[in-house]
Order: structure tokens, then C-alpha cells, then sequence
């Protein structure tokens, strides 16, 4: 699996988005290590997304959510996905699963991870989905308040230490 994980990696590096989602795919398949494996999906739901394939992208985080349901950058790439769709009802759902499984109200510190990590998704990402979706459905109140969720889970992130 770990093969064809960096297969894809190098694939997608090159801007060849088809074959690194089939050496990514490859590497769930084989079912090995389940946090390069559900990292693998999420790297060919990034691929999915630079082809203009929102809906593939998704399939690809729900297929991740398989081999690992505590990555909580898989319902954040689904909720982009879908909010870059227009389905804002379906981003608002998945942004919400994320927040769950982030780091910051959700149990993401809980999580055993050792490798793989967007930490902007972990903390920042789902609510940056809601303030703009909550707010293209008309929840001013509800986008005020995912506004105010992203200063802070932001914060909380640049405070320990995480990527600016």
C-alpha cells in the first residue's frame, strides 16, 4: 500500500490527477495501515476537486471515512466539496461531522494520529465551510456565529503551535 500511496503522491505532484487517483486508490484497496489509507482518499479527493469532480471527491472522503472515521479532514474536503457544488445543505452537514472529529470542540485531540494532518481542517476548516454556507442558505445568525468559531478555533491552532 505505502507503494502506491507515494506513487500517487508523485503523480499528483506532477499535476497527473487521474493516475495518482488510481495509485491512491490502489493503496486503499490494499486495506494496510488505516491512516495512509483513509489519507490516501483524501489525497484523490484533492485530485477529484483540481478535475472539476466535486461529487467523485466526495465518494473519495466517504470511502477514507472507511479505513479511519476519526480524520477529520475527510468530512471537511467532503463539505468543500460540496459547498463547491452548491449543495450548501450537504456542506453544512459534512462541515459539522468535521468539527466533531477537530480539534477544536471536537474529540480530535482523542484521535491516535501519527502522520497525515491538515491542521487548518482540524481546527479553523469546518466552520470557514458554515460561515459561508449557514450564510448562501440565509442563517445570518448561524454565519455570524461560524465566523466567530473560526477566529477562535484559529487562534487555539496558531497557539499551539500549529502552521500560520
Amino acid at each position: 500500500p505505502r507503494w502506491f500511496y507515494y506513487l500517487g503522491d508523485a503523480l499528483q505532484n506532477l499535476g497527473r490527477h487521474e493516475e495518482a487517483i488510481g495509485a491512491y486508490r490502489a493503496c486503499w484497496a490494499l486495506d494496510g495501515w488505516d491512516e495512509e489509507s483513509a489519507w490516501a482518499m483524501y489525497r484523490a479527493a484533492e485530485c477529484h476537486i483540481a478535475l472539476g469532480d466535486n461529487r467523485a471527491a466526495i465518494v473519495a472522503c466517504a470511502d477514507g471515512l472507511i479505513r479511519h472515521p476519526g480524520i477529520a479532514e475527510l468530512p471537511w474536503m467532503a463539505g468543500f466539496a460540496a459547498w463547491g457544488m452548491g449543495d450548501h445543505r450537504k456542506a453544512v452537514a459534512w462541515a459539522r461531522m468535521s468539527a466533531a472529529l477537530g480539534c477544536y470542540e471536537g474529540v480530535g485531540d482523542d484521535a491516535p494520529r501519527i502522520g497525515f494532518t491538515n491542521p487548518r481542517a482540524r481546527y479553523e476548516g469546518p466552520y470557514d465551510i458554515l460561515r459561508f454556507a449557514l450564510s448562501a442558505l440565509g442563517d445570518a445568525r448561524g454565519a455570524a456565529e461560524a465566523e466567530q468559531e473560526f477566529e477562535d478555533a484559529r487562534a487555539l491552532r496558531l497557539a499551539r503551535g500549529g502552521a500560520s
